[in-house]
């Protein structure tokens, strides 16, 4: 038995498959970003995560027309309520940020030049610069 038999919150569910999964890499390029990743690689890091965030905001907002659909329906359980909810949540959030500032935050991030430096048992922050676009 499925887990949602509505087929408009399993049609709604197929296509976000992909949108959490480009959430979930984001998340390990965020994680590898902060663990080991060397200064060098910074800057195509940045760019490889704002074009996916910019995926992120298309494919969700494409996916409106249809959370509005699923919220129309009749008798959905508690957890397809949930669905729908979070789905406005983040349709509502992508409607509001432009996508120019969408790409900015993980570039200007990775090219803030902040390196980890590791020893037996420690982790220091060194080199963490000014905020962007502020001068000491």
């Amino acid at each position: 038995m499925a887990l949602f038999n509505n087929p408009v919150i399993a049609d709604l569910l197929a296509k976000y498959r992909p949108i959490a999964a480009m959430t979930y890499s984001s998340s390990l390029l965020g994680w590898d970003l902060e663990i080991n990743m060397p200064e060098a690689g910074a800057a195509a890091r940045g760019k490889a995560q704002a074009e996916l965030e910019l995926l992120r905001q298309k494919m969700t907002l494409d996916l409106a027309d249809l959370v509005e659909k699923a919220e129309k329906q009749e008798k959905l359980s508690d957890a397809e309520k949930g669905i729908i909810r979070v789905l406005k949540r983040d349709i509502q959030f992508y409607q509001k940020v432009p996508p120019d500032l969408l790409e900015e935050l993980p570039e200007g991030n990775n090219r803030s030049g902040y390196s980890m430096e590791r020893g037996p048992g420690e982790v220091r922050i060194s080199n963490l610069p000014a905020p962007l676009g502020k001068d000491n």
